[in-house]
């Protein structure tokens, strides 16, 4: 069965901000697993300090990618403000699981990808219908 451009396209228009948001997640949780690497693995840095910094410089590019593309929404205080709560909020869910993970022997990198799935989640649901909305 041939391809259709045209329902494939509708459909990317359609879901044109999911779609956007969850690019942008993977470029953010891509440079987020990097930082834990270089640091980690690296620089040989304990697992924690290692996703305290990823995570900084996560939100950094997930915030930008977020309001810019995906909801196409102007920077305000306000929004800095929501999304900052929201990565507070995340940001416990990450630590707690690295710090639950890593006495187990649960590699870094391992830490990092469960942090990436279950934040991600969670991000996802209060940035839609809260911070950008």
């Amino acid at each position: 069965m041939p391809l259709n451009y045209s329902m494939l396209n509708k459909a990317v228009r359609r879901h044109r901000q999911v779609l956007t948001f969850a690019l942008v997640g993977v470029v953010s949780s891509l440079v987020y697993l990097l930082v834990i690497g270089i640091c980690a693995v690296g620089l040989g840095w304990r697992n924690t300090p290692s996703v305290i910094l990823a995570y900084i410089v996560g939100t950094v590019v997930s915030y930008v990618g977020s309001g810019v593309f995906a909801f196409r929404k102007r920077m305000s205080g306000a929004t800095l403000a929501r999304f900052l709560l929201v990565v507070g909020a995340s940001f416990g869910v990450n630590i707690f699981f690295s710090e639950i993970l890593s006495p187990m022997g649960v590699h870094a990198i391992m830490v990092g990808i469960v942090n990436v799935i279950l934040v991600g989640v969670f991000n996802f649901l209060c940035h839609k219908f809260w911070t950008f909305r």
